[in-house]
């Protein structure tokens, strides 16, 4: 499997590695070796480090337009009341001037009893390359080679800190 690297120009190996199955382009004169024929059904997989695509790409993603967190940005309980400092002290783990919540404490102050419930579950990040920050200068990159996506949430291990004194 190639290794995609985010610096520089990101699609044109991507697409090298679409049309040769490697991520440099052959040299003009291998071009019409018959190796580079592609077989029906022929997949192209990438490696792309995790980091560096939240470097590079996911810093794109605004978190409050993702559906698992509407309910938290809108400082909304399941109930429709007002979520508050005590609710979430309440329902996570004080520790110092911090207070966690698991990811199944968070979706059941936020979430559960409603219909979101479910999908809150999932932590599913889902973004549209092609409607993120159009004008800035990666944005032809980021929708040839990444158009949709989504990212699933280590619900095992993520935490969701709150500063104690202000929430």
């Amino acid at each position: 499997m190639a290794k995609l690297n985010l610096n520089g120009n990101y699609a044109e190996q991507m697409l090298s590695l679409y049309l040769w199955g490697q991520i440099t382009p052959p040299k003009p004169d291998e071009m019409a070796d018959a190796k580079w024929i592609r077989p029906n059904g022929a997949t192209t997989t990438a490696e792309i480090d995790a980091q560096e695509y939240m470097n590079n790409v996911g810093k794109n993603l605004a978190l409050g337009e993702q559906r698992m967190f509407q309910q938290f940005f809108n400082s909304k309980h399941r109930s429709g009341k007002k979520i508050t400092l005590a609710d979430v002290k309440q329902n996570g783990t004080i520790k110092g001037s911090e207070i966690e919540l698991t990811h199944e404490q968070f979706t059941d102050l936020f979430y559960k009893g409603t219909p979101q419930y479910n999908e809150a579950q999932k932590a599913e990040l889902i973004a549209s390359q092609y409607t993120l920050n159009t004008g800035s200068a990666d944005y032809w990159q980021r929708s040839f080679v990444f158009g949709s996506t989504k990212m699933q949430l280590d619900t095992q291990s993520i935490k969701y800190v709150f500063d104690a004194n202000t929430g």
